[in-house]
Order: C-alpha cells, then structure tokens, then sequence
C-alpha cells in the first residue's frame, strides 16, 4: 500500500506538512505525473507468467525504417492483453516481452499466434517460463495462489481504480452502481488478500538519474541447485533487484535490476557474484520499455480472459 505522508516524514526526519508540499509541487510540475497501481497477477488468477525474447530479422537491421518498424512491432505487441511489459535490450535479442497468462498452454499459444502474425519482422522466440516469483515492483510477494473471494464487483472497482487511480471510492460507487460501503469493503479487501501490493508514482524519466535508476537491465544467473534458496534470500533483500523469477529452463533466475549508471551496474554485480551459488550471469541492458496501457483489464475482459465478463465501456471514457 502506498506509505502516508506521516510515515514518509519520520523516515526521513522531516515534518509531514514539508512531505505533503514537496508530493503536491511534484505533482504540480509533473514530475510525478500520474499513480499507479500493482497488481499481484497470481491472486487475480492468472499464474502462468512467461518471459520472451525475440529477434528482428536481419534483413530489417540497418534499413532506413528500422526504427518505426520496431516502434511499430512494440505497439503492436502491447495491443495484446498477455503482454505486460515490452522492452528494447542490448545483446543477442532485441526485445523481451512479460507475458501473464492462466496456464502454461495459454502462453504456448499465444506465442505462437504473435510468432505467426509477425513472422515478417521477428525470428522464432525464445520463452522463458517463471515458476516462481520471488519479488516484483521491490516488493516480496507472500501469496501468490490465486484469491478465491474475487467477485466480478472486485474485478470492475480494480479496473476503475486502474484507470482513475485518484477517483474516491464514493465516485467508484457512483459510477458502478454499488453501496459506497460495499466498494469500500471490497478494496481494503483486495488490499488485505495481497491482491493488491502497491501503490507507486509514475515518475518522469528526466529524474531517473537523481534517482538512482537511470539504468535498467535483465540479469540471467546460473547458480548451484544446493544453494538455490540462500540465493533468492539473499538476492531479494538487495533494493537494486527490483524483480526476481525462478526459471523453468535456460537459467536458473531472472532478475529486473535497477541503478544509476554504468559504475552503479558493475558494483551491483560484484555483490550479485557475492552471493550462495551464483556461477554465472548474463546481462541485457534495457534501452527503452514500456508497460501496457492502464485499461488491460478491460481488454482482458474482451478477450475471454477473465472470469466474469466487465462493463464494455471505453477507457478513454472512464477517464473523463
């Protein structure tokens, strides 16, 4: 959940009317332009998540247009409701998607219908199933079976809260024709089932620096199968590894870190050499990603993905 302006002051010995100001100039000045909800996939009944990485054919590397082919290629992508996050990598691979879907048979095949609609733009793919996810948005995940209270009431006040992250819950009420006490039962219920995990600022990348994340990578480890749980304990106590996965094949975990620079990056594998078992790494640094657009419940709702069906109503009407 996010942290009360009161609790931010006293870890940061300052007065919560200074951390109050500062939250509302940012916002202000758009360097904290929008909220976003975390969602825990596993607990809204989807626990098949899949990692894929894909190629351009070579025959595109070098043209004049690559560019707006790949810009073209990743929106393309994202328009699919299984895919979550889309980024552009450095190494052998030039893209890597996060697919979540119900089942591992579900994301085989929608593997193959993205491998086919695309077939003139991208190899054949590499998937990298997750049996596991240990950390995800620097949150430990606790429970990652899927939530057997869920309602489809549940399922339309999350998608209105994904769209409308500052709407209250009495707008929510209104909108949806629900008891202001029934939606408000219903969220600190999603919130007390780990449903929902998070509530984060989308910050402008212009301070990423000042931040210390202006740098993003993939890091794949191979570490010893005796030695596999001190690893993940370990691992996912570093502020820097932002998403930890156990992997079915290919390498044992995949981590999403974050750090300043390219100094910051090399430190940060010194540690993760440091730790029980790792052997070996191999590193993807993450040029651009980009996440799906806030109204992914909706579109997993037209799709047959979920188990009830949501209100068809628009985003762009859901925002107004």
């Amino acid at each position: 959940m996010q942290m009360p302006d009161a609790e931010i002051a006293a870890a940061l010995r300052l007065k919560p009317s200074t951390v109050s100001y500062s939250i509302k100039k940012m916002r202000r000045e758009r360097t904290i332009p929008r909220y976003r909800y975390r969602l825990n996939y596993h607990r809204l009944g989807f626990p098949a998540v899949a990692w894929v990485l894909l190629r351009f054919k070579s025959s595109l590397l070098g043209a004049s247009s690559t560019d707006s082919i790949a810009t073209e290629s990743l929106d393309k992508l994202l328009s699919f409701p299984q895919v979550h996050v889309a980024s552009f990598l450095t190494g052998p691979h030039d893209v890597a998607l996060k697919l979540i879907d119900r089942d591992v048979v579900a994301i085989n095949k929608f593997v193959l219908h993205i491998s086919s609609e695309l077939k003139d733009m991208l190899e054949s793919p590499l998937v990298l199933f997750s049996t596991r996810m240990y950390k995800t948005h620097n949150v430990v995940l606790e429970r990652t079976t899927p939530c057997a209270k869920l309602t489809a009431k549940d399922f339309e006040i999350l998608s209105y809260k994904m769209l409308k992250p500052d709407a209250e819950l009495r707008e929510i009420a209104e909108k949806l024709s629900l008891h202001r006490n029934t939606v408000s039962n219903r969220w600190q219920m999603l919130w007390r089932e780990n449903v929902l995990f998070k509530k984060t600022p989308v910050v402008n990348p212009v301070v990423y620096d000042e931040l210390g994340i202006g740098l993003k990578a993939i890091v794949f480890l191979d570490v010893a199968a005796d030695q596999l749980h001190n690893a993940v304990s370990a691992l996912v106590k570093i502020p820097a590894v932002h998403e930890l996965n156990q992997l079915l094949s290919g390498y044992d975990l995949m981590a999403i870190v974050r750090v300043k620079n390219v100094p910051g990056f090399f430190d940060l594998m010194k540690q993760i050499y440091a730790k029980p078992g790792v052997r070996k790494t191999v590193s993807h640094i993450i040029l651009y990603s980009k996440p799906h657009s806030p109204n992914y419940l909706h579109e997993m709702s037209k799709a047959g993905m979920l188990p009830f069906k949501l209100a068809c109503k628009k985003a762009n009407e859901q925002r107004n």
